[in-house]
C-alpha cells in the first residue's frame, strides 16, 4: 500500500559552462538549475493504490481461511478421539457374563453347544472392538495433540470434554438456499477470490490509464554573462508508435483468468454446500433411528431387570436384553460420530460453526433467544 500511493521524486539538475570567448569585462561563466515536477494524470496513483488494497484484502482472507482450516483440523481429531471405547468395554463385559452363564447352562443341558459357540463368536467380535476402539481413541488423541501443537505426553491425563457433541442443530434451521447465499458472502476463499478478481480489475484500469503520458514540468533557471533567465519546461512521452495495447493485453488476460478462477470457486462452494446438506440430512435421519432404538432397547432392559429381581426370567435372559441395550447404544455413538463428522463437512463448507460451542446448543436456537453467539 506504502509503495503503490508513494509519489514520484522530481529530479533536479545543474550546469556550469565557461565561454572562452566571451568579451574582456563579463563574466565567462554560465550557471543554470533545472528542477522537473512530474505529474501522473488519469488517476494512475489511484488505480495502483486500489490494486494494492485488494490484493491486502485477498492476503488477510485467505489468513481467515488458515484461520479456519486450523479449527476444522482440531474439531476432527476431537470426534476422532471420541471414548466409544466405554461403550465398547461395556458389551465385551457383559458378553464374558453371558459366555460364563451359557457355559454352566450346558453343564446343566439346558442348551446346546452351538449356542454356546455363538456365543463365544460373539465375546471375540466384541474384544477385537474394545482392541480396536482403544486403538482409534489413542490415535484420535495423538492427532488432537499435533492439531495443537503440543506433544501427545501433554495430553496424558487430560480430561477432554465431548457433550459439546451432543449438540445437533435441525436440518430445518439450515434451508439449502440461505445456506449457499451465505457461503458464498462469507466463505473467505470465495471473498478472496473476489479480491484478486477486483485487483486484475484495478491494474487493467491502471494499464488503459498508461495510454495517456504523464506530464513534466521542468521550471528552470541560468544565470549567463551577467544576466538572469528564468525558464519553464513541458515534456511528456509522445504515444506515437503505441498506445500501451501489450500491457492492456495482458492485463485483459489476467482479469479473465481472475473470472475464470472466481466462478470456479463459486461453483466449488455451491458444490460443497449442497453435498454437505445432504449427507448431514442422512446421517440426522440415521442418528434419530439410532437414537429410539436404543431408547426401546434401555427401556427392555429395565423391564427385564425388573423381571429377573422377581425372578420371572433366569440370569441368560437378562444379561441378553443388556446386551441388546448395549448394543444398540454402540449403534446410538457410532450414528453420533458419524452425522457430527457430517456436520463438520457443513461447517468447512459454510466457513462457520453451526453450534454454540460455549453453551453446546444450535446457534439457531441461541439466536431464538437473543443472545449473541
Amino acid at each position: 500500500m506504502t509503495l503503490a500511493g508513494q509519489r514520484p521524486n522530481p529530479p533536479a539538475s545543474g550546469l556550469i559552462q565557461k565561454n572562452q570567448d566571451i568579451a574582456a569585462g563579463t563574466s565567462p561563466w554560465t550557471y543554470g538549475f533545472l528542477l522537473e515536477v512530474p505529474i501522473e494524470i488519469a488517476g494512475k496513483r489511484g488505480y495502483r493504490i486500489e490494486e494494492s488494497q485488494q490484493r491486502l484484502n485477498a492476503a488477510a482472507w485467505r489468513e481467515a481461511d488458515v484461520r479456519w482450516q486450523v479449527r476444522s483440523r482440531v474439531r476432527a481429531s476431537m470426534l476422532n478421539a471420541y471414548p466409544s471405547d466405554v461403550i465398547v468395554n461395556r458389551l465385551q463385559s457383559i458378553q464374558e457374563e453371558l459366555v460364563a452363564a451359557m457355559d454352566k447352562r450346558l453343564t446343566a443341558g439346558y442348551i446346546s453347544r452351538p449356542d454356546l459357540t455363538q456365543a463365544r463368536l460373539a465375546l471375540n467380535q466384541a474384544r477385537l472392538l474394545s482392541t480396536e476402539a482403544r486403538k482409534q481413541q489413542a490415535e484420535g488423541r495423538a492427532r488432537l495433540a499435533s492439531s495443537i501443537g503440543v506433544s501427545a505426553a501433554a495430553l496424558e491425563g487430560v480430561v477432554i470434554e465431548f457433550t459439546s457433541f451432543e449438540g445437533l442443530p435441525s436440518i430445518e434451521t439450515l434451508p439449502e438456499t440461505e445456506a449457499r447465499r451465505q457461503a458464498l458472502l462469507n466463505r473467505p476463499d470465495v471473498l478472496a477470490a473476489l479480491a484478486d478478481y477486483e485487483a486484475s480489475q484495478s491494474a487493467l484500469q491502471l494499464e488503459i490509464a498508461k495510454q495517456y503520458p504523464d506530464v513534466s514540468i521542468g521550471p528552470g533557471y541560468t544565470w549567463e554573462e551577467g544576466a538572469t533567465k528564468w525558464s519553464i519546461g513541458l515534456s511528456l512521452v509522445l504515444p506515437l508508435l503505441n498506445q500501451n495495447q501489450g500491457g492492456i493485453a495482458v492485463a485483459q488476460a489476467k482479469r479473465e483468468q481472475m473470472a475464470a478462477t472466481f466462478n470456479a470457486v463459486q461453483a466449488r462452494a455451491i458444490g460443497e454446500v449442497e453435498q454437505a446438506i445432504a449427507a448431514y440430512r442422512h446421517g440426522l435421519q440415521t442418528y434419530e433411528t439410532a437414537k429410539d432404538i436404543a431408547r426401546q432397547q434401555l427401556a427392555g432392559e429395565r423391564t427385564a431387570t425388573t423381571a429377573f429381581k422377581a425372578g420371572q426370567i433366569d440370569r441368560t435372559e437378562w444379561l441378553s436384553a443388556r446386551y441388546l441395550a448395549a448394543a444398540a447404544e454402540k449403534s446410538r455413538v457410532d450414528a453420533l460420530v458419524q452425522v457430527q463428522t457430517a456436520l463438520g463437512h457443513l461447517e468447512d463448507a459454510l466457513r462457520r460453526p453451526l453450534v454454540d460451542e460455549a453453551n453446546e446448543r444450535p446457534l439457531s436456537q441461541a439466536r431464538a433467544l437473543g443472545e449473541t453467539p
